[in-house]
């Protein structure tokens, strides 16, 4: 048996694993009255959105939410990050915590929604803090701008004003970040050309260690620290040679993750898990995760990998399995306050 045949018998053995053993209701769910249950709170990563600015019936705007002892951190805030977190048996209301990579508009421009909706919709009860690299500042101070009407207008006694600030830390290379819950995030200086200033995030978290690349090529010290690294979730960019060719596609060529760069920082890396998001895909034909997975294993990656797709999850505690979303059928509606929906008679 071949080293690449052992390596496909574990996830095929790993993914039987996950199909047997996926319980919601023992994780962040939504039951009938619309509580999130937290009995059970392993590290996970939820990809809420895995797309890229092109549009697609598979995969909304970027999004990663990381959750530690029942605690949420979203890594940007892609278009459809309200909707999605939802279908993803998330609670919309408790997610506060917001780390920018970088400040194009595919990275936050579902950061109003989620601002605003769950604030007089829902009746979130904490301002939301927001990091990101500097100009993040003005970017928010644009968007209160934006919303000064919901601000003044929809602001009364049953939906507090105050509830909108927003805290704004603005973050700097090499910078180290601590939450509360002892999460930390060292902010690795990205490559992503007009995206700059642009962060990749090394991520420590109950023992565990992540990097997520952002959006970026790859560069000497992604490899430094995905050496380190458990699970490596990168951005990847998959077109025909010919239309890489063109003018107008070398801007895009050189700020993201090449396959053939992906493939470098995964082997020379060798995670636990090596993941893909944030899929930019231009003039593929046919199924695109397919090329993508197969480009990879032609270039000569064989270790694990996972294509992510919106609403999937990674747990990382005390193994790192995969799961799907829950089915539709799943979630109630959400539609008012929590108190209201916490009393089903009203």
């Amino acid at each position: 048996m071949t080293h690449h045949d052992r390596i496909t018998l574990i996830l095929l053995a790993l993914c039987l694993l996950t199909l047997t053993t996926i319980s919601f209701a023992d994780d962040t769910f939504l039951n009938e009255a619309g509580v999130e249950h937290n009995q059970a709170k392993p590290t996970a990563l939820t990809f809420i959105g895995t797309g890229g600015p092109e549009l697609s019936v598979e995969r909304s705007g970027i999004a990663t939410l990381l959750t530690v002892d029942g605690q949420h951190l979203l890594i940007d805030a892609g278009r459809n990050v309200m909707q999605n977190l939802y279908e993803a048996g998330i609670d919309p209301r408790e997610v506060t915590n917001i780390v920018l990579t970088h400040l194009h508009n595919d990275h936050i421009e579902g950061l109003p929604t989620l601002w605003m909706t769950g604030w007089f919709l829902l009746g979130r009860q904490h301002p939301l803090t927001v990091w990101g690299p500097v100009g993040t500042k003005a970017m928010v101070d644009g968007m209160r701008q934006m919303y000064q009407f919901d601000i003044t207008h929809r602001s009364d006694a049953f939906n507090d004003g105050q509830l909108l600030d927003i805290e704004v830390i603005e973050i700097l290379p090499k910078q180290k970040l601590t939450m509360d819950n002892g999460v930390s995030i060292t902010a690795i200086e990205a490559q992503h050309n007009d995206g700059n200033p642009a962060f990749s995030f090394f991520i420590e978290a109950s023992g565990r260690k992540i990097l997520h690349t952002g959006d970026t090529r790859l560069f000497s010290d992604l490899i430094n620290y995905g050496k380190k690294a458990d699970v490596i979730v990168s951005n990847v960019l998959a077109m025909p040679y010919e239309l890489a060719q063109k003018p107008e596609m070398k801007t895009v060529v050189s700020k993201l993750m090449t396959i053939d760069e992906a493939v470098t920082l995964f082997t020379k890396s060798a995670p636990t898990l090596a993941v893909y998001t944030h899929f930019v895909t231009k003039a593929i034909k046919g199924n695109v995760d397919a090329f993508i997975e197969n480009e990879t294993r032609r270039q000569g990656y064989v270790g694990p990998l996972f294509l992510a797709k919106d609403g999937w999850k990674i747990t990382l505690d005390p193994i790192v399995t995969t799961s799907p979303p829950p089915s539709a059928e799943q979630l109630p509606n959400m539609d008012r306050k929590k108190h209201y929906q916490d009393n089903p008679s009203l």
